[in-house]
């Protein structure tokens, strides 16, 4: 593999983490704001709908989970 095409994979995965880092962190940010809202005495039917999007938020923070490294989860 030639240099220009090493260094071109390798700003790639850069990039592909880069993304990957900022697609956590506002999955983290939107937990937590979630969390708030439960402990903040929310309407009758909301807390379902909390729970609901709280599980697909642990779904994809599990998706992007580096193999072996769990991350956490606050459970």
């Amino acid at each position: 593999m030639s240099k220009t095409r090493a260094a071109l994979r390798a700003a790639l995965s850069l990039v592909i983490y880069g993304e990957k880092m900022s697609a956590l962190a506002k999955l983290i940010v939107q937990k937590e704001q979630l969390l708030a809202r439960l402990e903040a005495d929310p309407a009758p039917n909301e807390p379902a709908e909390i729970q609901a999007l709280l599980a697909k938020i642990e779904t994809a923070l599990k998706l992007l989970e580096p193999q072996g490294a769990p991350l956490a989860s606050g459970e």
